[in-house]
């Protein structure tokens, strides 16, 4: 399993995607279980300790142990891994996949590249018989792998649009407060303060003790309705 810090909050981003949204990543998951003829597809997203199962095709679980999974395999490759026969390679005889009966004995996966170069998952396939694979099916499953990194960076980018988009309507009604406050509920504490001043000023600042009484309610009122300011921002 890849560790590296950056393709692991890779992941957590793609954690999040709804994979069930439309209709484009279960028709993938299925042409690829048919191209390879296999019963099992999936995609898969895989974090520090977990294999995240992903539009499944032939399989309703949803994760296994990063530790058993083959996939964790799958990312150490530029293109496609493949194992022809799981019972005839000894990194995987001991898996429980392996060893249950019928269990997994054939597996072909391609890494889902996002980000130019950081491998967050696979597509890929499962039989349960030992079986070769050719090099059109090589092939159309690298394409296939390749679509798949395609949508979820645009489905990602969609969904974090969204979200700036969300960020800068609250940012603005929030300034549309402001603005209103500043030209109108800002407007009558300071005007209150020029007229007492105004009245100090005409008395040569002799003030009496009620115009400081005003005064400091006004300079009260404005510190408040600063103080509501500074927390929306």
């Amino acid at each position: 399993m890849q560790l590296n810090p950056e393709r692991l909050a890779q992941v957590e981003l793609y954690k999040e995607l709804d994979f069930t949204k439309g209709s484009e990543f279960q028709e993938i998951v299925n042409l690829a279980a048919d191209i390879c003829e296999t019963p099992v597809a999936l995609i898969t997203l895989l974090d520090k300790d977990t294999c995240w199962h992903r539009a499944p095709y032939g399989t309703d679980v949803a994760s296994m142990p990063g530790e058993i999974s083959f996939c964790r395999y799958t990312l150490q490759e530029e293109e496609m891994f493949v194992i022809a026969d799981t019972k005839q390679d000894n990194r995987f005889t001991h898996y429980p996949l392996v060893a249950m009966n019928p269990g997994v004995r054939f597996y072909a996966g391609v890494p889902l590249t996002v980000n130019e170069d950081k491998k967050v998952g696979t597509l890929c396939c499962l039989g349960d018989k030992p079986k070769q694979i050719t090099p059109v099916q090589r092939k159309i499953m690298g394409i296939l792998g390749r679509q798949v990194a395609y949508l979820m960076e645009l489905e990602l980018n969609e969904k974090l649009l969204k979200k700036q988009i969300t960020e800068i309507e609250e940012k603005n009604a929030i300034l549309t407060k402001i603005a209103y406050m500043q030209s109108h509920e800002l407007r009558r504490p300071v005007a209150s303060i020029i007229g007492i001043m105004n009245f100090i000023k005409e008395e040569e600042y002799n003030a009496d003790a009620n115009y400081l009484r005003m005064l400091n309610e006004a300079v009260m009122e404005l510190d408040e309705k600063i103080h509501v300011i500074v927390q929306m921002t």
